[in-house]
Order: structure tokens, then sequence, then C-alpha cells
């Protein structure tokens, strides 16, 4: 069984197979969530705000720094081992995915090949 969005996956791999793994590429890939995540907290930061509850407002400040705080981490350790999984991925294997012409891709190797227990 073949999963739709394995062939997204595997154009976003060619992708930062082409031009590296960066926070350029991180932003422009999840600007999206970003800016759901600035509106719910620009709501509770303006809720506490109102309230007059300081220590929740503050919360909500750390929780913001701590959510961008921990992206950046996330993308530093993948940069890192990006020349890793580089080096030992079949990248003719995911442009056939990418493509959409990979047998089985979702499928363990021994059952894409028949051999079932």
């Amino acid at each position: 069984m073949k999963r739709p969005h394995e062939a997204l996956l595997a154009r976003r791999l060619l992708e930062t197979h082409e031009r590296g793994y960066g926070f350029a590429l991180f932003y422009r890939r999840t600007w999206k969530w970003y800016l759901l995540l600035g509106l719910v907290f620009a709501l509770a930061l303006t809720f506490a705000a109102e309230a007059e509850l300081w220590p929740l407002f503050y919360g909500f400040v750390g929780c913001a720094c701590g959510v961008l705080l921990r992206d950046i981490g996330w993308v530093r350790a993948i940069r890192k081992n990006w020349p890793f999984s580089d080096k030992v991925t079949d990248w003719e294997k995911v442009r056939r995915m990418a493509e959409g012409t990979e047998p089985g891709a979702s499928e363990p190797e021994d059952v894409a090949r028949g051999e079932r227990e």
C-alpha cells in the first residue's frame, strides 16, 4: 500500500539534496504553521495582558521563545547530520519515489519482493 504523501516527501528530500538544509528552507516550508502559532500566541498574550495575569503573560512569552529555540536547535542538528544522510541515501530510489514509479515504496523491502512470512 503506497501512501500518497510519499511522493511529496521524496520531492522535498530531492530539494534538500540540491540546496542543502538550512534555516531559509526550514522556514519556507513551515511559514504557515508559524503564522498560525503566532496568531495563537498573540491571542493568548492579549488575553493575559487584558486580564492583567502577568505570570500567565510571561509564561506565554517563555513558551513562544522556547518554540523558536527548539526549532533553531532542530535545524542546527539536521544541518549538522545532513552530510551523512546525503552520503548514505539512494538518490535514484528517491527520484523514482518522487515520480511515483517506485513500486511498493512504503512496504518493507522483503514484502515488496514477495517474501512474506
